[in-house]
C-alpha cells in the first residue's frame, strides 16, 4: 500500500477514536445531571475509546 493510503486509514482511525472520545464525555456529562447514559453504555464507550486508540 502507498503513504496515502496509511495516512488516510490514520485520519479516519482519528477521526472515530475523536467522535467515540466526545461522546464518552457527554455521556459522563449527562450521568453527572441526570441519567441518560446507563453504566453499560458508558463503559462501552469506555472500551471502544481504549480500542480505538490501541488500533490508531
Amino acid at each position: 500500500m502507498s503513504r496515502s493510503v496509511y495516512a488516510i486509514a490514520g485520519v479516519v482511525v482519528g477521526l472515530v477514536v475523536n467522535l467515540v472520545g466526545n461522546l464518552l464525555s457527554a455521556a459522563i456529562q449527562q450521568q453527572v445531571f441526570s441519567d441518560k447514559f446507563s453504566r453499560q453504555s458508558t463503559w462501552w464507550l469506555v472500551g471502544c475509546l481504549l480500542v480505538g486508540a490501541l488500533v490508531g
